[in-house]
């Protein structure tokens, strides 16, 4: 460390040294009057002229900063050595001494004495032009100001390249803490950048809930609102007109009764479904028999089938084996299909619902699977709405004269059911010709004689489809 501070000290020394003789040099540039000194580029260009040139030829400097040496005298071969034209003589190394003849600004000429020196490829040259209209200088007094100033040009020289061997380890140094100061600022750019993405996508996923959140406090505001409006009306009604005959009271309370049974109904979805997306829904998993749990379904159904003119047939396939779930849930899911087919079939139509075993098709399935499907012979579902009817409060509204009655609910409940089975749900159609809503369930292995509560891993939600 305190060598490289020596090495400081001794660079600045030298920087301010030469500091000094450039001042120095530039004084005397400066105060020359018998001499026009010029410094030319490579391509022959003025860089730097005396003040001296007015006097000389009548030019300011300005005038002549940026023009080729042509304009100040003639090319040609008056050399004593008849080596060639000044342009020539330029690209020789060392000191050139010769006569040529000076143009001034006005269109007169001058005999000139031109000492050249050539400083390097890079840098170009040295002119030191002098009017010898009355007298010509001794060769030996021309010979001495070429020394002296082909030893200015070598001191100049060689104190600019010490100065560069000086600053190449602090330009080195220089440089590759450049390259860092780069490097940390890309990365710190980058870093920028996909904090910014990650924190725009969390702003969207947030607007997204928070749009879905409005849409469904909307839709349960909206559906609660009609069984109590029915309510509210029938009841002032009844109490408005205490003498109303018996039969109209009993039809008024049996509307009171029905909307708010659908309210109750409309209660008991959204909590169920709100607990299931909590993760809060109690299940009470055992092993189940899929011909017992559609029997009880389709039993719910015999007196609203006989009003209805349905039948309902089950096609169970014999040897069914078990599967892991919960009973009043898989209860739920069946009777909700079942009451949906009821619905939209038309009068003296067929149900059928089936069950059969799916053996493990692929690879990596882990089991096979138990196939219950219920099967109608109504209205169907238009295409582009069969994407959605598992969404929350959709009903289909394109394919009925009548808006449907009902919470919206089901569908979407019977999803989370039957996902947090580790099953799968979802619905064939053809508009006008019935639909069908199929659902698959892990069959328990054979010979399976493991505790019940094995198996309540299945309540974690999957939506993959098993089958």
């Amino acid at each position: 460390m305190q060598d490289d501070d020596k090495s400081r000290e001794e660079l600045i020394r030298e920087l301010a040294d030469l500091r000094k003789k450039c001042e120095t040099q530039q004084s005397i540039f400066s105060n020359i009057r018998f001499y026009v000194l010029i410094v030319v580029s490579p391509d022959r260009k003025i860089q730097m002229c005396t003040p001296s040139v007015r006097e000389a030829f009548g030019y300011e400097v300005a005038e002549v900063i940026g023009k080729t040496t042509d304009l100040l005298y003639f090319d040609r071969r008056s050399l004593p050595d008849h080596s060639g034209e000044i342009h020539e003589i330029l690209e020789k190394d060392g000191c050139h001494i010769g006569w040529a003849t000076g143009k001034k600004k006005n269109g007169g000429t001058l005999p000139l004495e031109i000492v050249t020196g050539k400083l390097d490829d890079a840098a170009g040259a040295v002119l030191l032009l002098r009017d010898i209209s009355e007298s010509r200088p001794e060769p030996e007094t021309l010979k001495g100001h070429c020394a002296a100033l082909q030893e200015l040009i070598e001191e100049r020289t060689a104190a600019e390249r010490k100065t560069q061997r000086k600053l190449e380890p602090e330009n080195g140094g220089r440089i590759q803490s450049e390259a860092k100061v780069r490097r940390l600022s890309e990365e710190l750019d980058a870093w920028v950048r996909e904090r910014t993405a990650t924190m725009q996508k969390a702003y969207e996923e947030l607007k997204a809930v928070d749009s879905l959140k409005d849409a469904v406090l909307s839709s349960v505001s909206h559906e609660f609102r009609a069984p109590l409006a029915s309510i509210r009306c029938f009841a002032e009604i009844l109490l408005r007109y205490p003498d109303e005959d018996p039969q109209t009271q009993k039809e008024f309370l049996s509307i009171i009764q029905s909307e708010s049974e659908r309210l109750g109904r409309l209660i008991d979805n959204v909590l169920d479904l709100s607990k299931i997306r909590a993760g809060k829904m109690e299940w009470n998993f055992r092993k189940l028999n899929a011909g017992s749990v559609i029997r009880r379904a389709v039993q719910t159904f015999k007196g609203l089938l006989a009003t209805r003119n349905l039948e309902i047939e089950t096609a169970l396939e014999p040897g069914l084996p078990e599967f892991t779930g919960d009973e009043d849930r898989m209860h739920q899911v069946l009777t909700n299909l079942l009451s949906n087919s009821i619905k939209f079939s038309p009068e003296g139509g067929r149900i059928l619902v089936s069950a059969e075993l799916l053996e493990a098709r692929r690879a990596g399935d882990r089991a096979d699977f138990v196939h219950i499907s219920v099967r109608d012979s109504g209205i169907g579902i238009l295409p582009k709405d069969l994407p959605t009817i598992f969404e929350r409060f959709h009903r289909g509204t394109d394919t009925l004269v009548e808006r449907p009655k009902g919470t919206g609910l089901g569908l979407s409940i019977c999803k989370e059911i039957v996902s947090a089975h580790q099953g799968d749900i979802w619905a064939e159609s053809i508009h006008g010709r019935g639909s069908t809503f199929h659902i698959c369930l892990p069959a328990c292995p054979a010979g399976d004689a493991s505790d019940v509560d094995a198996h309540l891993a299945f309540a974690a939600p999957q939506q993959d489809h098993l089958c």
